[in-house]
């Protein structure tokens, strides 16, 4: 696991809190050793541009004791919040090292590990070697794939990722355009501990559904239902179904 990109990209984030061995230790065994060593050299930060801020777990463990509490599979004690930008998308660690994506605004909580082996291997083989121009092997063609699949996840690179790929991006309006920047013109620039909260939920693709708030306060707002993907086992690869349930009021 490298943290080393998300160090260098540190010199354009501000540092929120520096982090101790005292802040940390109750977190041992839940998160990565790379993680606590990250945290204790650069502190808590967050990137403007990308309004990706890097948090400690315990600021979401009470709503996920909630969430979760209605899901039999799943324990909130084995899930660590480690990161969310502006929109409420926030990146979760399972001790099992799995990463999960949970979205704050919908109840969606994917796991991210799951559908990256799920997806591993095209329904297309031959094409995918034919586009790299190698010839594909009479056996065993997919086994670099599912190699690379199941690779242990490098929560680092993903933290750096989300910093320079702006992810937030992704967040269009019924046109097709960045939600964010008209955001930002409304509201304004996005402050460390601030996200853009849905207040209506049923249309997330309009600016006038959104306002400023802190993400303390979008953490006591409850999903409708949460959504959430489950790997099973399956042949070589799991296989993952959603499944739905009803949150009650917190």
């Amino acid at each position: 696991m490298n943290f080393g990109y998300l160090a260098e990209l540190a010199s354009g984030a501000t540092t929120l809190q520096r982090v101790t061995s005292g802040d940390t230790d109750a977190f041992i065994g839940r998160v990565p050793d790379e993680l606590m060593s990250f945290w204790h050299q650069n502190g808590l930060l967050f990137f403007p541009a990308s309004a990706l801020t890097l948090c400690l777990p315990d600021l979401y463990d009470p709503h996920l004791e909630h969430l979760m509490s209605v899901v039999p599979d799943l324990h909130a004690g084995d899930f660590a919040a480690v990161a969310y930008d502006c929109f409420g998308t926030t990146y979760l660690w399972q001790k099992t090292g799995h990463l999960w994506i949970y979205d704050l605004q919908t109840g969606l909580l994917d796991n991210q590990t799951a559908r990256r082996q799920l997806d591993a291997v095209p329904d297309d083989l031959a094409q995918l070697y034919a586009d790299a121009g190698v010839e594909m092997p009479l056996q065993g063609a997919e086994e670099p794939l599912l190699a690379l699949a199941n690779a242990p996840e490098d929560l680092g690179n993903t933290l750096a990722n989300a910093v320079v790929e702006s992810v937030i991006n992704g967040h269009l309006d019924a046109d097709g355009v960045p939600l964010f920047p008209q955001l930002v013109e409304r509201f304004g620039p996005v402050q460390e501990g601030q996200v853009f909260a849905l207040i209506h939920p049923d249309n997330r693709h309009d600016i006038n559904s959104y306002e400023k708030t802190t993400i303390s306060d979008a953490l006591t707002r409850w999903p409708f239902q949460l959504m959430v993907s489950i790997q099973r086992a399956g042949g070589n690869l799991p296989e993952v179904e959603t499944r739905i349930y009803d949150i009650p009021e917190g």
